[in-house]
């Protein structure tokens, strides 16, 4: 038990010490634009860190996948009034070191015409964001006030976005902690 909590806390350490030698810190910003995934976290202000569980918990909390019992697929699409549509694809599996799951996000705000000093026209589309996350979460028993378990678990996320079809380019890379 031991040997696990001290690799999977390891994981995220050597990639944040990886990405801090190999990538230029402070040189680009940008603040993620991802949708909510689900009705229930949007219509309480995504303030559902502790409540949601399964993969639909890896967007809010990562520690919420220990509660998948078998592999788990989970499917979201909706398109808006505005032609703005958000998709997202995540699939987790228990395993003996713990529980694993991978998501895909997209989000795209629809096109928009531009129009130079010339007077010539084109559609481009104004937004269009990516969003790769990998999780790795466990449980650790009779930890605190001899409670069941308390879960425990972190993301490593990839977020590309790119603004007015290639004016504004970021990628970044984001990391999650959680705890339940």
């Amino acid at each position: 038990m031991i040997k696990t909590i001290f690799s999977g806390a390891m994981i995220p350490l050597i990639f944040f010490l990886f990405v801090k030698e190999v990538l230029p810190l402070g040189e680009v910003t940008g603040f993620p634009t991802i949708m909510g995934v689900k009705a229930a976290p949007i219509g309480m202000a995504e303030a559902y860190t502790s409540l949601l569980r399964g993969m639909d918990s890896v967007q809010y909390n990562p520690a919420g996948i220990t509660s998948i019992e078998r592999n788990e697929i989970d499917f979201s699409f909706s398109k808006s009034y505005f032609d703005d549509y958000f998709s997202s694809v995540s699939f987790g599996r228990r395993f003996p070191e713990g529980y694993f799951g991978f998501n895909i996000m997209y989000y795209s705000s629809g096109e928009i015409e531009l129009i130079d000093l010339d007077g010539n026209e084109r559609k481009v589309i104004a937004e269009k964001d990516y969003m790769f996350t990998t999780s790795f979460a466990n449980k650790k028993y009779k930890l605190i006030f001899d409670s069941d378990f308390v879960s425990y678990g972190f993301n490593v996320k990839l977020f590309h976005t790119t603004l007015v079809d290639q004016f504004g380019i970021m990628s970044s890379f984001l990391y999650d902690l959680g705890l339940i």
